[in-house]
């Protein structure tokens, strides 16, 4: 399957992969079920890269990258393909937003 077949939405086996998976996931325990995913800055400092270096590879800047790292910015899809042909990890590998970024739904309601 390429590229090309998810931007134009031409994937006629997709509803067989979603229900190979379901079956797949039917009787997995939770850990099964949750994919290892790395942030952009583990798949950099794991490579040993600097930010610099990092960034000449992917065609951005220092600071574009270290906007993407934390999680101030996020890649366009065309980004994401140089960021999966570099790093050698799919997209399910990657989490574009670090777990200290994510901050809990305070609901200000007016009393």
């Amino acid at each position: 399957m390429s590229r090309e077949d998810w931007r134009t939405g031409s994937i006629p086996e997709l509803p067989l992969l979603r229900k190979q998976k379901f079956n797949k996931q039917k009787g997995a325990s939770m850990a099964e079920k949750t994919p290892v995913t790395y942030t952009l800055l583990q798949l950099r400092t794991g490579k040993r890269w600097t930010q610099k270096e990092a960034a000449k590879k992917l065609g951005v800047s220092e600071s574009t990258l270290s906007k993407w790292e934390n999680a101030i910015r996020f890649p366009t899809m065309d980004q994401v393909w140089v960021i999966e042909d570099t790093y050698e990890v799919p997209l399910s590998g990657i989490n574009f937003l670090p777990e200290n970024t994510v901050k809990p739904y305070k609901n200000k309601q007016a009393s």
